[in-house]
């Protein structure tokens, strides 16, 4: 958005071509945020941004960061702490999101999500990791660059680590070559999902087969509640069919885990061997007790992939990488992944209760979708129409080009009964980071934006950012699909507060220097210039709500009525004859500079009826909705 001619044609256009316009799209900056906020959906890392784990300034493993933290605290350096803070929360949020763009953008193989032997790092990140890249601008927390960890440092006799208030002062260690596994070792994964004494990695192992492999272990068997069959305490992991049927899929994934620490450090216990906590190893009563050399618990499974049995205990993520890859279910998994960011819904659960009223529409929907994800997941595989294996843009442009997108077809293709595709091909609600995006592109302005530790934000992405169904990544991870009472409330504050601020811009400027009133003078009306009225209404009907509609439909003709009616309230209530009026008429001008030059009389009661008219538009569905 917004739909210019050009765009609208390409609906003519036969399935081939469409497809390459689609294809041409996935690029620059707007590509980059969808691929970061999909990604994020799903990971939901960016919970770092603003709930940085504070144990990585002053672990000794990157010491490069607790050294200089400390340096920084004894210099009572406050503004390059913040700096440090802000930019290593972000690139520890980021990371592997990044990664993810970096390899989709690139055309690589989506397998090298997994596989790769790098990761991306901002200036923070590389300083923290002694990657070996540099950067135009080192403050700039939002430039990333291909990287590697080269200062990893295991606790060892030759550590030297005391620990300050801010920071901690290290030296010596044993230098790792840390064994990259695409984002499964990323910083930010690893701690987004921390682990436990108790739970073993299974988090992590948990959503390693939900991402990865399409499979959520929670609802893949049934659980019992019976007291008397979950009362074993004999190894019940191990030994109790009521817990296996779950814990021999989970538990060897969880295995691979096992040099990742509670907190996502690799081989954190002293003498830098293993993760394993001092409680376990110190516990003699244990049936078979840990034995020196061990890397992982003896009654738990060894790591692998179901049939598949990891040996090299220091590589076990690089061998879950390359087996779950080798997978037919990864291509699968990946389908899944990015069908909400493209379909602005989740795939259907199989439905479980027979005996429900719906039971047989949600069942045909769910084969016809699965159906659809096998199909996918298998082109996907051996390249799209002789296109290379595993290439994400394909994959996406495919999705868009399926009857679950291409809606107006939708009815037609499906045999049966059609009741189950009721709601499919509504529209999606825009998230709040994609209506910021609409909003700036059909008006030129965002919604009062500032910048914050760095970064612009909108009153759309920050303020109202989770009253209007966002994410937070952290106590708030699903996104709201429907409009409640709350959210509609957002909807009107936002050309409440913006519409004045709009027509107040737009006619300090030529027709063609404008975005949206690009029909019209300011003191035309339906009095004096009907045609040019209905032009303008039939470009916002274009440009806001993405509606091809002549000059004389029905929807113009309502549209110009209330034009007209609005406009003649303001005549007959004697109102002010200029856009600002205070105390009773306001713009919210202090959010825009260089203001006191612009011309706002409006004799004509036009500016201020647009104002309202860009509230009629900006609040309608189809602005929300795509």
């Amino acid at each position: 958005y917004p739909l210019g001619p050009r765009e609208m044609s390409v609906a003519n256009l036969s399935d081939a071509e469409i497809r390459k316009e689609l294809r041409s799209l996935m690029q620059g900056e707007n590509f980059h945020q969808f691929l970061i906020e999909g990604a994020n959906d799903r990971l939901l890392t960016d919970k770092w941004i603003e709930n940085l784990p504070v144990e990585i300034f002053s672990a000794p493993y990157y010491s490069n960061l607790p050294n200089y933290v400390a340096q920084l605290s004894e210099l009572d350096d406050v503004e390059s702490l913040r700096k440090l803070r802000d930019g290593v929360g972000f690139g520890i949020a980021r990371q592997a999101l990044e990664s993810i763009a970096y390899v989709v953008e690139n055309d690589l193989p989506y397998t090298e999500i997994l596989t790769a032997d790098y990761t991306l790092v901002n200036p923070q990140l590389a300083f923290t990791f002694g990657s070996n890249v540099s950067f135009d601008d080192d403050e700039n927390i939002d430039q990333w660059k291909v990287g590697t960890v080269e200062d990893y440092f295991r606790i060892d006799s030759s550590m030297v680590y005391e620990r300050l208030q801010f920071g901690a002062n290290v030296s010596g260690g044993l230098a790792t070559n840390y064994p990259q596994a695409g984002i499964l070792n990323t910083y930010g994964w690893l701690s987004r999902y921390p682990s436990t004494d108790t739970n073993r990695n299974r988090a992590r192992a948990r959503w390693t087969w939900y991402h990865f492999l399409g499979l959520d272990v929670e609802k893949s068997a049934s659980r019992t509640t019976d007291p008397d069959a979950l009362a074993d305490t004999d190894n019940p992991t191990m030994k109790n069919p009521n817990c296996t049927v779950c814990h021999e899929i989970l538990d060897p994934i969880a295995a691979t885990y096992q040099n990742y620490g509670d907190l996502g450090f690799y081989k954190d216990k002293a003498p830098g061997l293993d993760s394993l906590p001092r409680l376990y190893k110190s516990d003699d009563s244990l049936e078979d007790p840990y034995q020196p050399g061990d890397v992982w618990y003896r009654d738990m499974r060894e790591p692998g992939l179901e049939a598949l049995n990891f040996t090299d205990t220091d590589q076990t993520m690089v061998q879950l990488a390359a087996a779950i890859v080798n997978d037919d279910r990864f291509s699968q998994a990946v389908v899944k992944f990015w069908w909400p960011s493209i379909m602005g819904e989740e795939l259907i659960p199989a439905p479980e209760e027979t005996e429900d009223s719906n039971y047989q529409s949600n069942l045909n929907l769910f084969l016809e979708q699965s159906a659809t994800v096998a199909e996918l997941a298998e082109k996907f595989r051996g390249g799209f129409d002789g296109g290379a294996a595993y290439n994400l843009k394909d994959l996406l442009t495919e999705m868009m080009m399926s009857d679950w997108f291409m809606i107006d077809s939708a009815a037609s293709v499906f045999d049966g009964d059609d009741n189950h595709l009721l709601g499919i091909g509504a529209g999606r609600l825009l998230t709040p980071e994609q209506l910021d995006r609409k909003t700036e592109a059909v008006t030129g302005v965002r919604w009062f934006e500032s910048e914050v530790r760095g970064r612009d934000f909108s009153q759309l992405t920050a303020a109202y950012r989770l009253l209007y169904g966002g994410i937070d990544s952290d106590g708030v991870t699903q996104r709201a699909t429907v409009v409640n009472s709350l959210m509609s409330t957002v909807v009107e504050a936002q050309p409440l507060q913006l519409g004045c601020v709009i027509v107040a811009a737009e006619f300090q400027f030529p027709a063609s220097e404008r975005k949206v009133f690009t029909m019209i003078d300011k003191d035309q009306n339906e009095n004096n210039a009907e045609s040019a009225v209905r032009a303008q209404l039939q470009f916002m009907h274009q440009n806001l709500l993405g509606e091809t509609l002549s000059v004389d439909d029905l929807e113009i003709d309502r549209a110009l009525a209330l034009f007209t009616e609005t406009r003649q309230a303001r005549i007959d209530g004697n109102m002010p004859t200029q856009l600002h009026a205070p105390p009773d008429e306001t713009c919210p001008f202090q959010f825009i500079p260089d203001t006191e030059n612009w011309d706002l009389s409006d004799p004509g009661h036009t500016l201020n009826t647009w104002v309202s008219m860009m509230i009629y538009f900006m609040t309608d569905y189809r602005y929300i909705f795509e």
